[in-house]
């Protein structure tokens, strides 16, 4: 009878490691570490209840870390298997893997140096050195449609619309003349998104749904996501702008020992040169630099 494990992903929402055993063969899909409160960190330290050595296949749903970032570990502590991934998959995690090792590498430098680490000679989770040997692994299998990794594990892949290369798995068991149909949602994206295709639903009859729940609580705000970004852009700005116009007003009081309206005066120029003389409109009552100026003169 076929069996899965949660290695990780079960309590929180990192460290995706979901293990499927049948007819003597494990398969481990995705390999992630944990992140966030430091006890969930900790368990990257910790080996796995299962020895990789005896893990034979793995597949990665999409490159996030969450998913993807224990894969040097795992390497390191024996996994020779291949890890099957779509051609979008492995090109973000082969950045991603890197740039992981190197950030660890440079937060053990910080701890020895500080001394701010709980343990008396931090080191790194993994090291860039660990990396390449971990990509050797990785296998090119299809963006979509059906893969056999195994005669006992068969997988199709489906548009998750989360990030390049994400991925819904209909992971299909074949044990004993049986088959056991078992669906790895990965993580789902939103519709009508620019770069990324709409998520797709598997049209199966999964006998098991396992489903990433890291936002099975949030709401996605409506609107449209461009206007969004350009309100908190500009609000941004302008708060950059009043940061810049409070630190001016010092300078030229120092310097010039100018009165009120000449300190505001070097602030205008200041504040053009800053916002490129463009015209920022943060909402439907939006100002011209010239005249938000003028509005905060009247405030002071």
């Amino acid at each position: 009878m076929a069996k899965l494990t949660f290695l990780g992903a079960a309590g929180s929402v990192t460290g995706s490691k979901y293990l499927v055993e049948a007819a003597g063969k494990r398969l481990l899909v995705d390999c992630g570490i944990f992140q966030g409160a430091q006890e969930l960190q900790d368990r990257n330290y910790k080996p796995l209840p299962v020895d990789p050595k005896t893990i034979d296949y793995l597949v990665l749903t999409h490159a996030h870390l969450d998913h993807t970032g224990w894969l040097p570990v795992l390497a390191k502590s024996g996994y020779r298997g291949p890890i099957f991934a779509n051609p979008a998959t492995i090109e973000l995690v082969t950045i991603l893997l890197k740039d992981s090792a190197h950030l660890q590498q440079e937060d053990t430098l910080h701890a020895r140096i500080h001394k701010d680490s709980r343990h008396s000679n931090p080191e790194p989770l993994y090291t860039a050195e660990d990396v390449d040997p971990t990509l050797k692994l990785i296998k090119t299998m299809p963006r979509s449609g059906s893969f056999d990794i195994s005669p006992e594990f068969r997988v199709t892949s489906y548009d998750a619309g989360h990030i390049l290369g994400s991925s819904s798995l209909e992971l299909t068991i074949t044990e004993g003349g049986k088959k056991t149909v078992v669906v790895f949602s990965g993580d789902i994206g939103r519709y009508n998104q620019a770069i990324l295709k709409d998520p797709a639903t598997p049209p199966s009859h999964a006998d098991v749904l396992i489903c990433e729940s890291t936002y099975g609580d949030r709401e996605h705000p409506e609107g449209d996501p461009a206007e969004l970004l350009a309100q908190i852009d500009c609000r941004t700005r302008l708060r950059k702008v009043e940061v810049k116009l409070r630190e001016s007003e010092e300078r030229y009081a120092l310097v010039t020992e100018a009165t009120h309206d000449g300190v505001f005066q070097f602030n205008a120029l200041d504040r053009l040169h800053w916002m490129g003389q463009h015209r920022t409109e943060c909402n439907a009552g939006a100002k011209t630099d010239h005249e938000h100026l003028v509005a905060v003169r009247r405030q002071h």
